[in-house]
């Protein structure tokens, strides 16, 4: 049980005085009685007064104790956070001075990593298959991050035009177009929550460039927040459909791999994964 530094105080404070007060009430009580025996007395109310101081220090030490062993406990816990850095093995070894407080705060820890650990899976199947995706699609696709840097591309931009994949990747938008305002797409998109589709421009993919048309399709995370641009070139039939469905993007809470697994799979004729050609020919 925890409580407060200031319903402490004010308990240890009210106690003091009670113990104080007791002892000089009695001590007082005891000299006013009027016996024939006053050593007695005297002996009694001296020792009321006496067991009254003691209490007081011994109450006293215990709060000391009990202040020196709680900024020990503070200590330990800041050295435990800078050590977290490093894993989880080392903050163990440390939590087991704390007594039953770090076993408790070691199963948290348990618990917690168990818990980023099955998180962490999930979200690099996701991402795993999110790459199937893209390497099977037949389009000429980039993904890009919410600032426009490139992240991933389909197999069908390297081959047509005879790219690197390493050339291509972190490389920006603005790096690729001619004349494009990728700051000001970038918040457009943030702010109307919908795609943009470009007119036939200039591309450099290698040295010459190309003129082709393009269409920026944003991708939100939980909280509204742009988290990756799918760049689609030359498809029209896809921009046209993509443009009857575009109010499926402000649906409330998205989910950005299922966004990303929903875009694909709407237009399952442009995978072209032999699993897909197989089940078609059966």
């Amino acid at each position: 049980m925890f409580i407060k530094k200031i319903y402490f105080y004010s308990l240890l404070s009210l106690s003091l005085i009670l113990l104080c007060l007791l002892g000089i009430w009695g001590y007082h009580n005891f000299q006013t009685l009027n016996t024939d025996n006053n050593s007695v007395i005297k002996y009694y109310a001296e020792h009321i007064l006496y067991i009254s101081i003691l209490c007081i220090i011994i109450l006293s030490l215990s709060f000391i104790s009990v202040r020196i062993k709680s900024r020990n406990i503070i200590k330990e816990l800041d050295k435990i956070i800078e050590l977290s850095k490093y894993g989880p093995l080392t903050v163990s070894t440390f939590l087991k001075k704390l007594g039953t407080l770090g076993h408790k705060i070691d199963q948290l820890f348990f618990e917690l990593n168990s818990l980023n650990e099955k998180k962490s899976l999930k979200i690099s199947s996701l991402s795993g298959l999110n790459d199937f995706l893209i390497d099977n699609i037949d389009l000429l696709l980039l993904v890009t991050n919410a600032r426009g840097k490139i992240t991933n591309c389909s197999k069908k931009i390297l081959t047509k035009y005879k790219l690197e994949k390493s050339l291509i990747i972190d490389k920006f938008l603005n790096e690729l177009f001619e004349k494009i305002n990728l700051d000001g797409l970038i918040i457009e998109m943030e702010k109307n929550q919908k795609y943009i589709s470009n007119k036939k421009q200039k591309v450099t993919f290698k040295t010459s460039p190309v003129e082709i048309s393009s269409m920026l399709y944003p991708v939100f995370n939980l909280n509204r927040e742009l988290s990756y641009i799918i760049c689609i070139f030359e498809s029209t039939d896809i921009i046209m459909e993509l443009a009857k469905k575009s109010e499926q993007i402000t649906v409330k809470k998205p989910q950005i791999h299922k966004q990303i697994f929903d875009f694909f799979t709407k237009w399952p004729k442009y995978l072209k994964s032999p699993l897909i050609k197989d089940k078609k020919n059966k």
